[in-house]
């Protein structure tokens, strides 16, 4: 048998690249952040309806460094708990199962 993957980070940005794009031409399918935002606006869909818009206890931890309970209250009280989002994709479900694995929103 022969093994022939390469580490991640040994593989060429060309190359890369091209997995990237593959990815999105087979995976994501069209942007709706403007419907998305209109939604928002007219009250039909809120954040809180948004699977993983706030980070865990876990990702609070390794993202912020911190221990203690004290301190992830502290953070989920600043609001710097939330999972950002730019915009809103229409994508494959496989695609949705893979970020969902990653905790993204």
């Amino acid at each position: 048998m022969i093994n022939n993957k390469i580490p991640f980070n040994k593989v060429d940005q060309s190359i890369l690249q091209d997995i990237a794009g593959q990815l999105v031409s087979n995976h994501v399918y069209v942007c709706q952040s403007m419907l998305v935002d209109e939604l928002m606006k007219k009250e039909v869909i809120f954040f809180d309806d948004y699977e993983n818009y706030y980070l865990s206890d876990e990702q609070l931890k390794k993202d912020h460094d911190v221990k203690s309970d004290e301190e992830i209250q502290e953070l989920r009280d600043n609001g710097s708990d939330i999972n950002e989002i730019f915009e809103h994709w229409v994508v494959s479900d496989w695609l949705e199962h893979q970020l969902e694995k990653l905790e993204e929103p």
